[in-house]
């Protein structure tokens, strides 16, 4: 079978810059508390995010 990819999100530089200007405050502080929420009460985690790195933990 061959594997045919779905469409880019961002095919260009505009598509990009315009979902980079996009603010996404509100949705990745909510995932930031559920995270932790759900997440171990001590011990370590691995933060191995890409991307602009707007998520932290």
């Amino acid at each position: 079978m061959e594997r045919i990819p779905e469409p880019e999100v961002m095919d260009n530089w505009e598509e990009a810059r315009e979902y980079d200007a996009m603010d996404f405050t509100q949705v990745n502080q909510e995932f930031t508390e559920l995270a932790i929420e759900l997440g171990p009460e001590t011990g370590l985690i691995l933060d191995a995010g890409t991307g602009t790195a707007r998520i932290r933990f």
